[in-house]
């Protein structure tokens, strides 16, 4: 979509009689994506708005000073280069439809949001992507294949770490660790729990709610590395659990190295390591060196060595691409015969909710964005509509939450 404003890098300036002049008056018009009809159009001017009615009303979006007074050349600049990187507005008209509005090309933004609300896999009290499909009819056989799928949640995999490294792990300990990050949000679901009561028999009990989990999973991943670090938990085990939790523990490099073992269980670690040279995974080969012991050893007693093998096939578990070799050019390299090694795939990244949706719409392609808030509302996630409203006109999404009465959280 083309937006109607000029990009900021490109404005051109005057000089008049030794100073510097403004450009010719701009337009700030936000812009409203129609995705029902793949067409822009202005605020302004949009259908359901009479520009004649006010003639003195500004266009919503960015708008001139109540003062009326010109803008200066840094203050235009700095207007035009926001509304430049801003997606448009997604109108949203009676009857809109999810494969128009939210499935069309246009709409990356808000699928991505939904995704991030609903992939993650959870135990208690909050719905995600699974109870969207068992409401709306999707095939049992895809659901069980999503599930093999879908992502689990980092945070709940964070604290079941916990309960082993940090067993008497107090509400008080763990509020004080939020506080100093800060992360009041998250902090809020444990304000009933007493200073002194156990995280971990809190969790077990369901007294600490899914949105907990669900609100640390969205905090950005400096955030929970903080928090990680703060828990004591070791840099390499927090990478660790959040490769597990996003590849639903799919290791096909751990299974290179079993047929590697079962081909020749009497390679040495010494070989295994010029294999990893040959291939240019130096970053592999110098992690396997930091362990000296095993240099004399063979490949079993590397397979066996489980903390260092989480981190080798993490390492080699990279998608297919010309720049870094994955467990396929090991597995060629050490003479496993492609037919077996062929069919691997690296961790799967597919969004299971996107999924769901296309689904949805291609045997229902008259499901509603209605529909799908009626859903997400009885599924307990306002969360996940405030979440996307913002991608929307906010008179259409304001109307379209009166109707249902959906309040915000």
């Amino acid at each position: 979509m083309k937006k109607d404003v000029q990009n900021p890098d490109d404005t051109n300036f005057e000089i008049s009689n030794g100073n510097r002049r403004e450009p010719a008056e701009l337009s700030f018009h936000s812009v409203t994506f129609d995705a029902q009809t793949s067409t822009s159009t202005e605020l302004g001017n949009r259908p359901g708005t009479n520009s004649n009615d006010d003639l003195g009303a500004k266009p919503h979006g960015i708008q001139r000073s109540e003062s009326e007074r010109p803008l200066t050349p840094t203050t235009r600049k700095k207007l035009l280069k926001s509304s430049y990187s801003l997606p448009g507005l997604i109108a949203l008209k009676p009857g809109a439809t999810v494969e128009k509005v939210i499935m069309h090309a246009h709409s990356v933004y808000v699928r991505e949001t939904l995704m991030r609300y609903l992939d993650t896999t959870y135990t208690r009290n909050n719905e995600n992507w699974q109870h969207l499909a068992s409401r709306q009819g999707v095939s049992e056989d895809l659901i069980m294949r999503l599930k093999l799928l879908s992502p689990e949640s980092r945070s709940e995999a964070l604290f079941q770490l916990l309960k082993a490294t940090s067993p008497d792990l107090s509400a008080g300990t763990l509020r004080c660790h939020l506080m100093d990050l800060p992360m009041k949000n998250v902090l809020e679901c444990i304000k009933d729990l007493h200073d002194d009561a156990n995280i971990g028999e809190a969790i077990e009990a369901g007294q600490v709610p899914g949105r907990f989990f669900i609100l640390l999973d969205q905090r950005p991943e400096e955030d929970w590395n903080k928090l990680g670090s703060k828990l004591e938990i070791d840099p390499s085990q927090l990478e660790g659990i959040k490769s597990d939790c996003a590849t639903r523990h799919q290791n096909p490099a751990e299974d290179v190295i079993e047929m590697i073992c079962a081909s020749n269980p009497t390679m040495t670690t010494g070989q295994f390591k010029m294999h990893l040279q040959n291939i240019e995974r130096n970053d592999v080969k110098n992690k396997i060196t930091e362990h000296e012991d095993l240099e004399s050893l063979t490949i079993t007693a590397l397979r066996d060595e489980l903390d260092l093998m989480r981190e080798v096939t993490r390492m080699l578990n990279v998608a297919d691409n010309k720049r870094i070799k994955n467990f396929k050019d090991l597995a060629k390299e050490c003479g496993i015969p492609a037919e077996k090694y062929r069919s691997l795939q690296p961790p799967c990244t597919e969004s299971p909710t996107e999924e769901v949706l296309q689904d949805i719409v291609a045997r229902k392609p008259f499901y509603t964005v209605r529909e799908l808030f009626i859903d997400l509302c009885e599924m307990n996630r306002k969360d996940a509509i405030e979440a996307i409203s913002i991608y929307f006109v906010e008179d259409d999404v304001k109307a379209l939450k009166r109707e249902l009465q959906i309040t915000p959280e």
